[in-house]
């Protein structure tokens, strides 16, 4: 329950992986899918849907055109971890700028 409500309130959602296989697991799967769900029949506007990944898991999707991601994610924004609190900031920025 407390993930689902989780869920419902966040604006953005940023799953970190470390490994492929966790994409595997029901639970990442679940959370997933819910908040792409979401986004798609336009309960949040505004939203992003990001995926933080180590080096070696961004050079695994890079080299495999993204097929080793399940086609429902292929069109979201990947991140490398190093990369992610810039990342974070500019959309915590973009929110704070058009209060």
């Amino acid at each position: 329950d407390a993930i689902m409500n989780a869920l419902d309130n966040s604006k953005h959602f940023f799953v970190v992986l470390s490994d492929l296989k966790y994409l595997e697991s029901k639970w990442v799967t679940l959370e997933m899918k819910t908040f792409k769900s979401e986004i798609n029949e336009g309960r949040k506007t505004d939203s992003n849907f990001i995926i933080v990944v180590t080096n070696d898991v961004y050079d695994q999707i890079i080299s495999s055109n993204k097929k080793v991601l399940p086609i429902q994610y292929r069109r979201s924004e990947i991140v490398r971890f190093e990369n992610y609190e810039k990342v974070l900031l500019s959309y915590v920025s973009k929110k704070w700028s058009k209060m």
